[in-house]
């Protein structure tokens, strides 16, 4: 099945303190929400386990102040761990730190690990909700959802063109009759491909 595919540019940075280098770019957010089908926001229920200076929904943030920014998060709260009951959410959407390195330099965090933190949005999405991973790598697949929609983002000059993956959280009518997939593997000589 094919994926829809979408490349924008956004290259105004959005109104943040200079202290603070996180958030999308102006208008990024809206548009995301737009694109998932959640909008108006105020009829949703929204979170961001890396909330930062979010516009909407709930904000979790492990820290409250960034470079001596008071982000105000609505939670103080791990995404790897959230305190949050399963299937709560019409759509979570994770912009976590791109990397290690960024996580320890810019926001003084111990670096995100992808599959835990993916899989907690997972939990607490809704079946059929959607959970929007904003990267600037093409991240792995989110437990117990499937790719519908891709976002290809570039911004300013200079700056990390972005990845957008939307993930619709399965329901059960869906795992029922989820396409089952063939995974070919290269034979060991490379002469040719065998089932998996």
């Amino acid at each position: 099945m094919a994926v829809e595919t979408i490349g924008i540019c956004y290259p105004r940075p959005r109104r943040a303190p200079r202290q603070y280098s996180g958030g999308f770019n102006q208008y990024v957010e809206r548009r995301l929400l737009k694109e998932a089908g959640y909008w108006p926001p105020d009829q949703y229920k929204i979170l961001h386990p890396f909330g930062g200076m979010a516009e909407y929904g709930l904000r979790v943030d492990i820290q409250r102040f960034v470079n001596g920014v008071d982000i105000r998060p609505d939670v103080i709260g791990d995404a790897h761990c959230l305190p949050f009951p399963d299937n709560t959410f019409d759509v979570v959407i994770l912009d976590p730190p791109f990397s290690a390195d960024y996580a320890e330099t810019k926001w003084n965090t111990p670096p995100p690990k992808f599959k835990t933190y993916s899989t907690e949005a997972s939990r607490v999405t809704k079946e059929g909700g959607i959970v929007i991973v904003y990267h600037w790598l093409a991240m792995p697949p989110v437990v117990n959802t499937h790719l519908v929609k891709r976002i290809l983002i570039e911004g300013r000059r200079y700056q990390h063109a972005r990845i957008v993956h939307f993930h619709r959280k399965d329901t059960e009518a869906y795992r029922r009759r989820r396409p089952q997939t063939k995974r070919l593997h290269l034979s060991a000589n490379g002469n040719g491909m065998s089932d998996a």
